[in-house]
Parts: structure tokens; sequence; C-alpha cells
């Protein structure tokens, strides 16, 4: 009971304790650069593996991504020095390759400026803030509802800034062990098979530029088993390969656990012959926690 009241007080602001400097983008940096800035630093435990990169550019000339307006101020003057205006992620980045926008060639694709890019996929369509002070609840009732990522003004660590960090599904779910639903029509080909491997967006984020073209014919399995493994992928000495994770009869926090220890997003269920059934997101854990939450918190005052 006692576990149940204390994240229920927890704030947003205690999930950012640990936080180091946004990474982020300029609005005029090409497509190319963005990933780049994704790859190294991904591959960097000290970075955290950045999936994702906000994008900056100078204040009062853009409207953000859904109307937003959220800037990094300097605390002494009050004057804005740059304005958020989105979230470029590794889904935005595999939509514009992969789109049929016109364009031919992967090089003038990966030149497009990221700013013409952010919403490419409907999460992008806006850029979601938080003040510190949210409660743990309000915030997870936002995550369950399939937005991955939150900017949250605080103080910055640079002197004299005030500046937004970035909140995470993953961050929340963390916090728990110390609505649109999530769209599983992928799954609907594949029931009752065996499940060999998982391909996300980000398995593109150790390629080179120059060597992402002649793999792009790969299809997923080929590249999830023999890319990861050559010279030419970034990431190939530097991040363990990740497992893929099952689970039959499996209590929620067994599976909170395998998310947090394991650096996977999704978590696939199978039955006692390992076909497969269907799969838990971390958008899945966040509502699942928090309707089970709510609920004690009624049966308490009843």
């Amino acid at each position: 009971m006692h576990s149940h009241s204390r994240l229920m007080q927890l704030k947003v602001k205690h999930l950012m304790v640990h936080k180091r400097r946004l990474v982020e983008v300029p609005d005029n940096a090409t497509l190319a650069d963005a990933l780049n800035t994704m790859t190294i630093l991904g591959i960097k435990p000290v970075a955290n593996r950045v999936r994702a990169v906000p994008v900056a550019a100078k204040p009062d000339q853009w409207l953000g991504a859904g109307g937003s307006m959220i800037v990094e101020s300097d605390k002494q003057s009050g004057s804005a020095r740059k304005q958020y205006i989105g979230v470029v992620t590794m889904l935005d980045v595999v939509a514009h390759i992969t789109g049929d926008d016109g364009e031919s060639g992967l090089d003038k694709k990966m030149a497009a400026p990221v700013s013409s890019i952010i919403g490419h996929c409907p999460e992008g369509l806006n850029l979601w803030s938080l003040n510190p002070n949210t409660s743990i609840m309000d915030c997870m009732e936002m995550l369950s509802k399939g937005i991955h990522r939150v900017l949250v003004p605080l103080d910055s660590n640079i002197e004299n800034i005030t500046g937004p960090e970035l909140a995470r599904v993953k961050d929340a779910i963390k916090c728990m062990t110390s609505t649109k639903e999530e769209d599983h029509k992928q799954l609907v080909d594949g029931k009752n098979r065996r499940v060999l491997w998982t391909f996300s967006a980000s398995n593109l984020k150790g390629c080179h530029l120059a060597t992402l073209c002649s793999w792009l014919p790969l299809n997923a399995l080929d590249f999830v088993e023999k890319i990861p493994r050559t010279p030419l992928f970034t990431a190939a000495t530097s991040t363990p390969r990740r497992e893929l994770v099952t689970c039959h009869v499996t209590y929620l926090a067994q599976v909170i656990h395998m998310v947090t220890t394991k650096r996977i997003h999704r978590v696939w269920v199978v039955d006692q012959n390992d076909r497969l059934q269907g799969l838990v997101s971390l958008t899945d854990v966040i509502a699942a926690v928090r309707s089970a939450l709510l609920a004690r918190a009624q049966d308490l005052y009843l």
C-alpha cells in the first residue's frame, strides 16, 4: 500500500533528476545531420541511446508542432534564446526515406532539412510538454495514449538558462519499478507463427549514410541477422545486440522488469508452443499500471 501511495504522490520532476543536457539539432540541420547525431550519441552509454532529437530554431519565427510555443529563456533578462518546434524520431527518418514524395535518390532525401519532416508520423504532429510539478498519474494518462516523449521545462544545467528536458515512456516505467490504442494490425498475419526477431526503426540508427542505400533492398530478417555484425555498422562493437524477448504466462511486474533491463520497447506474447498471440508495448504497460493504481485508490476510499 505504501508503494502505491508513494508512486501516486510523485511528480514529473522526479523523473528528471539524473537527466543530462538535452541533445538537439537546429532547424536547418539536414536529415543526415540528425541521423548522425542519433548514431554517434546513441552508441555511447552516457548519452542514454538517443532515438529522437528535438528541433530548435530562432524564437518567434516558427509555429511549433501542434501550435506549441516551448522556448529556452535567459533567466536574467527573460528573453527567449531558442524555440523548440518539434521532435524528429527514427520513425520520421524511415518514413521520409521510404516515402513517395517525388524525390529520387537517398542522398537527396537525406539532404532535406529536419524542419521539413516534422510530423511525418502522427505523434510528431504535436509537440507535447508537461509542467515539472505535474503528477505522475497525469503524466501516465498522457503516455498511455500513445505519446512517447514530452518536453519538461526545467532550470538548465547551463548557468542562467531555463529550458526543457525530455521525459520518455521508459522514464515513467522505471519510476514504477524503484486513449489512442496502439495499432497491432501488423500482428494479424503473424498470429500463431513463430517469432524470429524484432525489427524497428531504431535498427537503422547504426547505419552509415554511404552504405544505407545498398542495404535498403535487404529483407528485414537478413538485415537484423547480418548487418549489425559488419564493420560498416556503427554500433557493431559498441552496443550489445538486443535479444528477442517473449513471454508465456507472465506477471506485469516481470514484463516491466524486462523492458527496463533489456532495452526493449515491446514484449511478444506467445503460447506454450512459442506461437505468436500478440504483444505488450510500453504504452500498454503505462495504461495497465495507471488503471490498477486508480482502482486501488478507489478501493481505499470505499
